[in-house]
């Protein structure tokens, strides 16, 4: 009768052993791509605002040189220049 319970104890112990078990390191690079996504994601659009920041900043003069062309006379253009700069 002992017998009986034994074989049975490992038939379940073989039952259990079957279920598929995630790795550590399946978990580890999983995180490790998630964290390096989030991070490359945000260090592109750190990059993007910066360089988008100064793209505008070089309109918002060219503007400004611009507006100060359109007069004809040069101590005028070059009083706006002087005032717009000041402003800003």
């Amino acid at each position: 009768m002992s017998n009986k319970i034994d074989e049975s104890s490992d038939v379940n112990d073989v039952k259990q052993n079957n279920t598929p078990q995630t790795s550590p390191l399946l978990n580890s690079s999983v995180i490790v791509a998630i964290v390096s996504a989030l991070f490359g994601t945000a260090l592109g659009a750190a990059i993007t605002g910066y360089y988008t920041l100064t793209l505008e900043q070089k309109k918002y003069e060219y503007s400004l040189i611009q507006k100060a062309l359109d007069t004809a006379d040069q101590g005028a253009a070059a009083k706006r220049l002087y005032c717009e700069r000041l402003r800003s």
